[in-house]
């Protein structure tokens, strides 16, 4: 977690966005409530959007028979109804330099992704923090 942490202070990230659907981790320190302790105590802030994370129902077809195109297609169509959301994420990426997190450590493999990709459309300098 420290080194998580560290990474976002020396990026200079002053926010973060959380973008799963539920904020909870089998890690309890990434867990919404403590991850926002900590973050807080290095100045950084913490937002939930729960909308803008990948569906239940996506992410069970996925782990159910690995079909990435699908996946996306399926995430771009939930995307697409929660534009306010998005907007949303955008007007906070613009006021504060902002991480976007979920799940997965590899935005490749993650819905994240897809939400950076958005960002980048609309005029945001993205980048991978690994």
């Amino acid at each position: 977690m420290n080194g998580f942490l560290e990474t976002l202070k020396a990026s200079g990230v002053e926010r973060l966005i959380d973008v799963r659907e539920n904020a909870m981790s089998r890690r309890a320190e990434f867990s919404s409530r403590r991850l926002a302790a900590s973050l807080e105590e290095r100045g950084i802030g913490y937002v939930h959007i729960p909308s803008l994370g990948s569906p239940r129902k996506v992410r069970a077809a996925l782990r159910e028979d690995g079909n990435v195109a699908r996946f996306v297609a399926d995430y771009e169509s939930h995307l697409a109804k929660e534009s306010a959301q998005l907007n949303r994420l955008a007007e906070l990426a613009a006021e504060k330099s902002s991480v976007i997190m979920c799940y997965e450590r590899d935005a490749s493999d993650c819905h994240r992704r897809i939400i950076a990709e958005r960002l980048g459309g609309m005029g945001f300098a993205i980048c991978d923090l690994q």
